[in-house]
């Protein structure tokens, strides 16, 4: 439905644990890219930067999610740790992200760096934004743990979300997503990053598949 406004077990292991998972259906660079979030996603303190020091929503603060609404959703790993400047780590985690697409939510955009994670999705049914950052953190540290052969915590606690409000605002959020990797200084344009939704949309080609429409 349309938005109402419009062990060591290694890296291989990893990706078919989330293959039968998906079959089954469940650096600081942050800083320099959040300098430039929208305007409503800042002053909102959507900002995961450590250097920003702007307020997070805790997970379990009492809220509401509404059905059938458009969310952006900022997740930053424990202590800002690279964890996914690995591209293995970084494909699993974009694997698991993609496996929620028509499952949980419509996937309108996404990015995965070093230290973080964004989305642009509408809710599908009754679920729930948290559920949903629960699903894909608890899948992918685990994976990201077994591999290491290590245990402890790969996400922070919190997270951030923010209710799109219209068209503008979501597309200044996607805009920002795809940019994200730019203006960190990791590709000299949107498509040349590979761990995003950015690809889909300049060419219609993704190797994660394609993504929602608003």
């Amino acid at each position: 439905m349309d938005p109402p406004w419009a062990g060591k077990r290694g890296w291989a292991q990893m990706g078919a644990d989330v293959r039968r998972v998906r079959a089954s259906q469940d650096g600081r660079s942050v800083g320099r890219a959040c300098l430039r979030m929208p305007a409503t996603l800042r002053s909102a303190g959507a900002c995961s930067c450590p250097t920003q020091h702007l307020a997070m929503r805790h997970r379990r603060l009492p809220r509401l999610d509404l059905p059938n609404e458009s969310y952006f959703v900022s997740v930053t790993t424990a202590r800002f740790r690279p964890w996914f400047q690995n591209p293995q780590a970084a494909e699993v985690l974009c694997q698991v992200i993609c496996a929620e697409r028509g499952r949980s939510v419509l996937l309108h955009a996404f990015v995965v760096m070093p230290d973080h994670y964004h989305l642009l999705v509408t809710l599908l049914g009754a679920h729930r934004i948290p559920r949903l950052v629960q699903r894909i953190n608890s899948l992918s540290a685990r994976s990201i743990n077994a591999a290491a052969g290590r245990e402890g915590r790969i996400w922070a606690r919190r997270f951030y979300d923010h209710v799109v409000r219209n068209t503008d605002d979501f597309h200044e959020c996607m805009q920002y997503i795809h940019d994200n990797p730019r203006v960190a200084g990791m590709a000299e344009s949107p498509g040349g990053y590979g761990y995003s939704s950015t690809a889909f949309w300049e060419m219609r080609e993704s190797r994660w598949g394609e993504f929602d429409p608003p």
